[in-house]
């Protein structure tokens, strides 16, 4: 429980780097957010996509604007 709590306030505060311009921090704990969601939670949990959704944006755009 403790780890999939993590997993989501660490998705939550990478993106909040990221939109505050410290991509480079911020990237790679999305990316390792979104791997232990993927343990935890699995590919079709809502988390877990919500998470890949937000990578994929960064990846295609260099920002993230949907923020929810």
């Amino acid at each position: 429980r403790k780890a999939a709590e993590l997993a989501q306030f660490k998705s939550g505060y990478a993106v909040t780097l990221i939109v505050l311009g410290h991509r480079s921090v911020g990237e790679p704990m999305l990316e390792a957010s979104h791997k232990q969601m993927l343990e935890t939670f699995g590919s079709k949990d809502p988390r877990t996509r919500q998470a890949e959704a937000r990578l994929a944006e960064l990846r295609s755009t260099g920002a993230i604007v949907k923020t929810r």
